[in-house]
């Protein structure tokens, strides 16, 4: 091949690389379709992005404000995927999320709309106007909480920490406490109240540990709660029930166990750790820890078949206890595999 010919070959293969080029390249319009309430009126707003350095105030991608108040910018045909973020002319007044902190780049590819919308949150030097917040509002403490101690917020947004200065909560003139959470410490949150340490971590009124409290943003803008117990200040004493059988059927059998059987063991009727035994004046008891508000319960003789009945020979309806009580007394009328007795009418 001449050299007159291969120029005219390489010409030629340019000239159609470039069309291609250009017939793959897509033309987009950026649309803002939401600024904060706080934007100031006379700004100018620009686009930032890999396609020009990240030049924060870059004239020649400036939006235009048009006569229903939109603002659009136009951007050059290109390939590929465009990353940006919206400035009012330099990083101090970069877009941020809805309470104020840095957001990851806008990111889309050219072709793949005609028309981009984008949604700006926040500003990051003007105070967020979207941000959701939360007042925690205690309504209760324990009588025995120490008089003018400082209560704390812990949780995994402070690495639960127990005594972070920064989760205290204010106390007002009527001695209630409370503290306001806004939504970047995370679309839902766990915590737990504390007095400034482990050791003085809420419990429940038993003495027990409890879950961790919940709440998700958006639900509510106030929490009322009620703190039941600490863990350094529980009374032990108080943590256990008894129950005791005052009367049986007379026709129970002398051989047969009664047990206890409820929703605190999967309702099993034959469960060796609720076996009632005789007390000294004959009266069946079992003595349970508190480690709940309440149980449901009945009793039986080691079977489902022979749970305990009403005066009218049928099975009766779940007992609860209520553990407002350190003993309960209580009475079986029947059984329900029995007959019933002319005395227990």
């Amino acid at each position: 091949m001449s050299i007159a010919n291969f120029h005219n070959f390489y010409n030629t293969l340019y000239w159609l690389v470039s069309v291609l080029f250009l017939q793959s390249c897509h033309e987009v319009v950026v649309v803002l379709d939401e600024l904060p309430a706080n934007t100031p009126q006379n700004a100018s707003l620009y686009l930032a992005g890999n396609f020009n350095d990240w030049d924060p105030g870059d004239p020649r991608y400036r939006f235009e404000k048009g006569a229903d108040n939109r603002w659009t910018l136009r951007l050059p045909k290109a390939i590929g995927e465009l990353q940006c973020k919206v400035s009012r002319g330099d990083w101090t007044t970069v877009e941020a999320n809805p309470c104020g902190h840095s957001i990851d780049n806008h990111a889309f590819r050219y072709g793949s709309a005609d028309t981009v919308y984008l949604r700006v949150a926040s500003w990051s030097d003007l105070e967020p106007t979207t941000c959701g917040s939360v007042t925690i509002l205690v309504d209760d403490l324990p009588a025995n909480t120490p008089l003018n101690q400082n209560l704390y917020l812990s949780g995994a947004f402070n690495s639960w920490d127990p005594g972070d200065e920064r989760f205290r909560l204010k106390r007002d003139s009527s001695g209630r406490h409370s503290i306001t959470l806004r939504q970047d410490h995370g679309q839902a949150i766990e915590f737990k109240f504390t007095r400034g340490n482990w050791p003085t971590v809420e419990v429940d009124r038993f003495g027990h540990q409890i879950s961790n409290r919940r709440f998700v943003f958006g639900q509510d803008d106030t929490l009322r709660v009620k703190i039941e117990n600490w863990e350094d200040l529980a009374e032990p004493q108080n943590n256990r029930v008894t129950i005791i059988l005052r009367r049986i059927p007379p026709n129970t059998p002398k051989t047969d166990k009664i047990f206890l059987t409820g929703d605190f063991n999967g309702w099993y009727p034959r469960d060796i750790n609720t076996s009632m035994a005789p007390d000294r004046d004959g009266n069946f008891s079992i003595t349970l820890p508190k480690n709940k508000n309440e149980i449901a319960y009945l009793f039986c003789r080691g079977s489902a078949e022979s749970l305990e009945a009403g005066l009218d020979g049928n099975r009766r309806l779940a007992r609860v206890c209520d553990f407002s009580h350190d003993t309960v007394w209580v009475e079986i009328d029947s059984w329900v595999d029995m007959p019933i007795l002319q005395d227990n009418k």
